[in-house]
């Protein structure tokens, strides 16, 4: 792990490997840790970038005007891809997802494909039909409690609501207790995804616009909105292709990280393909 100065905010990077780099967002109550499975599987191949997002793991808090915006991790996003000096395959879990459909769209000159795993655009729900503007109001009714519980002061219920929405009833209630604690300290950050998320006005249209190589995932076990948001994206994005992963929920790349590494690592061969046929 190595901190990197960028645009005037420390920024906690974890790297390994060498090859074509390969930049990883984490999801929200997470940081760059979370992909640690990608990185045993994927260093002997790839130069491996995962960034903490603001406020998350070591890097430092937003301290911009207004409150936090998916804009504003884009542009930490950036910086970080800049740096390395050649396009990228970027990954984006949930909320790093919805991060990375705004990279493509803002600059897909610094990417070579994307892979997004239920990424939380719930935009496109917004502006859909009758049932999938009643998906919106489900997570933003999730998003009210949650807010609540945070300016209560009750984080450990915040994110009991949180945990269990995402991977199902019950699934709190299993965790350790050590966990628990851990998790609980994260919930004050939640308020402010949710914010981003369901504030962001990007239409579904604009989608069609993408030109990067991009795959859509998706775990079939996984809450109605992630499921409908995918399906929305696969069928908005030109050429995305969709892929489901068996009995998986919402934390499919640390729960299956076998399947999903496999499809991922086809995707980025087939979308570097072409510059190694040019190089050859």
């Amino acid at each position: 792990m190595n901190t990197s100065r960028k645009n005037g905010v420390n920024v906690s990077i974890k790297q390994a490997g060498s090859g074509q780099p390969v930049v990883l967002l984490h999801s929200s109550a997470s940081s760059g840790k979370q992909w640690k499975q990608a990185f045993k599987n994927w260093a002997d191949t790839y130069h491996l970038v995962a960034p903490d997002l603001y406020g998350a793991g070591g890097t430092d808090n937003w301290t911009g005007p207004g409150a936090l915006t998916l804009a504003g991790n884009v542009a930490l996003v950036t910086a970080v891809v800049r740096k390395l000096g050649r396009p990228v395959h970027l990954v984006g879990h949930s909320y790093g997802g919805a991060l990375a459909l705004q990279m493509a769209l803002l600059h897909p000159q610094l990417l070579l494909s994307m892979s997004v795993l239920e990424p939380v655009a719930f935009n496109i729900l917004r502006d859909g039909s009758d049932a999938e503007r009643g998906l919106f109001d489900q997570v933003s009714r999730l998003a009210r409690d949650i807010t609540q519980d945070v300016s209560w002061g009750i984080p450990e219920q915040a994110m009991q609501r949180f945990v269990d929405y995402w991977n199902g009833e019950g699934t709190w209630a299993g965790l350790h207790q050590d966990q628990r604690l851990k998790l609980a300290l994260k919930a004050g950050k939640l308020p402010g995804d949710f914010n981003a998320t369901l504030g962001e006005t990007t239409p579904i249209s604009a989608y069609a616009g993408i030109k990067v190589p991009t795959l859509v995932l998706c775990g079939t076990n996984s809450p109605k909105p992630a499921r409908q948001i995918t399906r929305m994206l696969a069928e908005a994005i030109p050429d995305a292709r969709h892929r489901t992963i068996a009995n998986a929920g919402h934390m499919l790349p640390v729960t299956h990280p076998a399947k999903v590494h496999a499809a991922i690592g086809d995707h980025m061969k087939k979308a570097q393909a072409p510059l190694l046929a040019r190089a050859a």
